[in-house]
């Protein structure tokens, strides 16, 4: 665990690629050693269709939601959202809103299944 998923408005898309964004929030999240690494995902999408405050779509943001499985303590949560967050704001400094949201998934509900390569599920 985590799964993150990154948010990014359309008109950041090439600074995003440029800055590999995914790269650097995936590195954070090895290099903060809460993880094993074969369990970090990461991934980004792009945002379309966008408001923003009353500046509506003339400017941009990345929105970041970090899904970890219940029971962490809230420090160390916290100290993972000021790192990523300082991190996006340090190689993309020119972003409008930089959010990030901490979510727990209930591990009672949450399943997950790694498939080995050319091997089944069924």
């Amino acid at each position: 665990m985590p799964h993150t998923v990154i948010e990014y408005t359309a008109p950041l898309a090439e600074e995003f690629f440029s800055a590999d964004v995914v790269g650097v929030v995936h590195e954070s999240l090895l290099s903060s050693g809460l993880f094993e690494a074969a369990h970090i995902c990461t991934r980004a999408l792009c945002v379309d269709d966008f408001l923003l405050g009353e500046l509506g779509d003339t400017a941009n943001f990345i929105h970041i939601t970090l899904s970890l499985l219940e029971g962490r303590p809230a420090e160390q949560k916290s100290a993972l959202a000021n790192g990523i967050i300082n991190t996006v704001k340090e190689i993309l400094p020119e972003v409008s809103s930089i959010s990030v949201d901490i979510r727990e998934m209930t591990r009672a509900t949450y399943r997950k299944i790694i498939i080995p390569k050319g091997g089944s599920h069924g």
